[in-house]
């Protein structure tokens, strides 16, 4: 009788301190199932990636990343790969379209590092399309980007990404954001969802001397627009200059906020 009254009262205590965990303080609960913590949905600084050795399907280095190419919608089409080569040195490029590309990043002590890798061996690697011509221009012609696609086994795109619509990493990175004719600061970052390739949000840096004290926000990227101009990218927001100063700061180099579902999902709104 006194084992089943505490058998009982056991129950009774894990029924009860069940109960409590399911209702928990209001300053403790949002930090529960709020991270975007599954590894399609994780937010991935593109800093973080460009320079990263990227494995192949043996486990050895085959390329560096250098860039991403995506379109003004914000979708990554291609990875840019330097293969070949010592330190950068006679290295020829690649375009790893997105959907051939993975990566997995961990989060350990508030530090992301991110593992690309691809599935095919080095040396299958070394005979994919080159890109030799100015600013990629191989990407916009639809032969080169359907033998592409057969090389890496991925879908042919039904059309290849336009001229007008083509922007690179490489060549927005550390440029001058404008709101209309005023420079709100300087885009430090974009950030890209993994498993979908978009870009979810753009950090702007401002304020500062030699980035000792800068502030840094995040917008959305649909708050970015892009124009050519005297073969230079140009970077204006639809934001005004105290619309940005409000937005939503964020801490470099990993910016964490953004892996918070409630914080992306408020970044995420425009302003208006």
């Amino acid at each position: 009788m006194k084992y089943l009254t505490h058998l009982l009262l056991a129950l009774a205590t894990t029924t009860f301190c069940s109960a409590q965990d399911r209702t928990l303080p209001k300053e403790i609960a949002p930090r529960i199932d709020n991270k975007l913590d599954q590894a399609s949905q994780m937010l991935m600084p593109t800093s973080k990636l460009i320079g990263t050795n990227v494995k192949d399907s043996d486990g050895e280095a085959c390329g560096e990343i250098s860039s991403f190419v995506f379109d003004n919608a914000g979708q990554v089409h291609y990875v840019i790969l330097g293969v070949g080569g010592v330190a950068g040195v006679g290295e020829s490029l690649v375009a790893l379209p997105w959907s051939a590309f993975q990566c997995k990043c961990t989060m350990a002590d508030g530090k992301m590092t991110c593992h690309p890798t691809i599935s095919m061996p080095t040396k299958q690697l070394s005979s994919a399309p080159l890109l030799k011509g100015k600013d990629y221009v191989e990407l916009t012609d639809a032969n080169w980007a359907a033998k592409n696609a057969t090389f890496f086994r991925v879908d042919k795109p039904t059309s290849p990404i336009s001229a007008s619509a083509m922007v690179c990493t490489s060549k927005v990175i550390d440029t001058t954001v404008k709101s209309g004719a005023e420079s709100v600061g300087d885009l430090d970052e974009l950030v890209v969802q993994n498993g979908s390739g978009q870009i979810k949000f753009a950090v702007v840096g401002f304020g500062g001397l030699a980035n000792v004290g800068k502030t840094y926000v995040a917008l959305p990227f649909k708050s970015l627009k892009f124009a050519s101009k005297e073969d230079k990218t140009v970077v204006n927001v639809t934001e005004t200059p105290t619309q940005v100063q409000a937005a939503t700061k964020v801490t470099p180099s990993e910016y964490p906020e953004l892996n918070l579902k409630s914080v992306a999902e408020r970044t995420g709104k425009v302003k208006q």
